[in-house]
């Protein structure tokens, strides 16, 4: 039995990105990414696979949606092409685009945690079921990450399901519309979108219209924390 390893990024674009033609709010695939690119700078696709070092057959398959996961090298080279780092390529990249791990890039060690002490907001040694490699040019140099198992439906309308693997970054403050992890009692920590109201209430958003926002007075609930900012769903399916 051999495990394939998908990486799903949820990401936002950024108008600063300007050598791709991308209209801000909407992500692409790597294909139509590359397809904009060469429109916009006037080459072809032979033209561009040169300047990325890769096969004019391997970028015709990109961009006909022939090969839907890139591997991690190609991004790099491709994004090399664009002027630009794998990182910003990838906030350009659709949610749901996949791309496979090459073993040979230098990772990082991501604790996976079955639990949160949420009563501390504490990460337990204890509670860590195994460790996940992540490639380092997809982390950001001096973060720490982490990762835990999503459960239920709340968050499918952004692309998360129950059973993936979700890496967060460490941190305790996240802007309007983010989804993060957060401690609001003393059970494990939740995923949600975190909003902060002008009267200083916070909605902790589900993206499912099934479930409603969960309220938090910040100024007397003393359990509340955030924990994390969402970055990577790891899916993991199994061939026989």
């Amino acid at each position: 039995m051999s495990t394939i390893i998908y990486i799903f990024v949820d990401i936002s674009i950024f108008a600063m990105y300007h050598k791709v033609d991308i209209k801000e709010g909407i992500n692409m695939k790597i294909g139509e990414i590359i397809r904009n690119y060469v429109t916009e700078h006037n080459i072809s696709l032979r033209e561009f696979s040169r300047k990325a070092n890769l096969s004019n057959t391997y970028i015709s398959n990109l961009v006909n949606g022939e090969d839907k996961n890139p591997s991690l090298e190609a991004i790099s080279k491709i994004a090399t092409a664009m002027g630009m780092t794998s990182q910003q390529l990838f906030d350009c990249v659709d949610g749901d685009q996949s791309f496979a791990v090459n073993k040979k890039f230098a990772s990082t060690k991501v604790p996976l945690y079955s639990a949160i002490s949420c009563g501390t907001g504490i990460f337990v040694d204890d509670n860590v079921e195994e460790y996940l490699y992540i490639p380092d040019k997809f982390l950001r140099k001096g973060k720490e990450y982490y990762a835990v198992t999503a459960y239920g439906d709340s968050m499918v309308g952004k692309g998360i399901k129950s059973g993936d693997i979700l890496v967060f970054e460490k941190t305790q403050i996240l802007d309007n519309g983010e989804v993060g992890s957060f401690c609001i009692d003393e059970n494990d920590a939740v995923c949600k979108v975190f909003r902060k109201l002008s009267t200083g209430i916070v909605l902790l958003e589900s993206a499912n219209d099934k479930y409603a926002p969960i309220e938090i007075d910040v100024s007397q609930d003393t359990c509340f924390r955030i924990i994390g900012r969402y970055k990577f769903k790891f899916s993991i399916e199994q061939d026989d």
